[in-house]
């Protein structure tokens, strides 16, 4: 059994594997869902994008994937993301999940006009948020700015790439995914931080060629 962890803080994916889910962790996920004919609402803490958050094993996970793996057990490698089917990131209903790729979310968002284009763009609404030129941080702190002989991959040329790395978490086909998306789809970086459980700025040096440089 997998689960994607998402630490409160900051979005990021971490494989947590072994692990079965009690059924006292079952009762106690279910008693903070209002359920009715349609949604099940998760009613306990959630995300500034409604997603629900719950605390396994000492650790915060996606309350709809801990329903999606207690309704079927598993999430895979080829398929790690939850969708939802009703675009409530709220909504628990087992019914109302589906396992797929990054891409698949993609195109679910640009179906139902979930994704934040133009004008609705977080760089639009909120540019003040975004240092760019001079008020980059590599700009205003270029001494933290770690590149050529100081960067971290010359120093330690035997530590391994891609998927080859054991904490990697992404496939090659994922970043593919990503980079195809945020090119071709304009799909905002925070989204697809969300959808693959990362955070921005993590995503933002994969689809600027900062990391997995041997794609």
């Amino acid at each position: 059994m997998e689960l994607s962890e998402v630490p409160c803080s900051q979005p990021a994916s971490l494989v947590v594997c072994g692990g079965q889910i009690s059924e006292s962790d079952k009762k106690r996920f279910w008693s903070k869902v209002s359920k009715s004919d349609g949604c099940w609402i998760w009613i306990a803490g959630k995300d500034v994008d409604g997603y629900g958050y719950f605390k396994l094993r000492g650790k915060m996970f996606r309350a709809h994937r801990v329903s999606y793996l207690i309704q079927n057990g598993n999430i895979t490698k080829e398929k790690p993301v939850i969708r939802h089917l009703c675009n409530n990131p709220a909504c628990v209903n087992p019914v109302h999940l589906m396992d797929g790729t990054g891409q698949d979310n993609m195109d679910d968002m640009v179906k139902s006009g979930r994704q934040a284009s133009g004008e609705r763009n977080g760089s639009r609404l909120y540019p003040e948020r975004r240092p760019r030129g001079n008020n980059h941080y590599s700009r205003v702190s270029p001494h933290l700015v770690a590149r050529g002989e100081r960067s971290y991959s010359h120093k330690h040329p035997e530590i391994r790439q891609g998927e080859r790395n054991g904490k990697a978490k992404l496939t090659a086909v994922e970043v593919g995914a990503i980079r195809e998306a945020y090119s071709k789809t304009k799909t905002t970086q925070k989204l697809l931080a969300v959808q693959y459980g990362m955070s921005e700025c993590a995503i933002q040096r994969i689809t600027s060629g900062k990391r997995w440089k041997n794609l």
